[in-house]
């Protein structure tokens, strides 16, 4: 028994685009969950020292 396995190549990197991905990642969009991060950490260390 021969099994044959094939796969569809053709157009493969036009196919496996998504229209949805940024391409370039800008350094606003890494920094602001750090800036985000960093004031919500020291909100609640703030809080617990006061409380």
């Amino acid at each position: 028994m021969t099994l044959g396995i094939t796969s569809c190549t053709d157009q493969f990197e036009e196919t496996n685009i998504n229209p949805n991905l940024i391409s370039e990642i800008t350094s606003g969009a890494v920094l602001n969950p750090v800036i985000y991060t960093m004031l919500s950490n020291n909100t609640a260390k703030n809080y617990d020292i006061t409380a």
